[in-house]
């Protein structure tokens, strides 16, 4: 109801749908999907934050397996 303003009235209802669906199913599996799902999203924003930052500050890209395992292991922390 509080969404409504925000979103399609079709986009709350698929939602509350899939909600529903999760808790009369709580499965395990959904668990861990929903859990791996929002780390990856979390750890995805924080690449692009960190990358926004070099740009802003003109210093040369940092891409490599550092700044993944460090944006995987700062969005699990936090």
């Amino acid at each position: 109801d509080a969404l409504s303003g925000l979103i399609p009235q079709s986009a709350t209802a698929l939602v509350g749908d899939y909600i529903g669906y999760v808790s009369e199913n709580q499965s395990r599996g959904m668990l861990i999907a929903g859990l791996v799902a929002v780390l990856m999203s979390a750890s995805a924003a924080l690449r692009t934050v960190l990358k926004a930052m070099d740009e802003i500050y003109e210093r040369p890209a940092q891409i490599g397996l550092g700044r993944l395992i460090f944006s995987f292991v700062f969005s699990l922390l936090f």
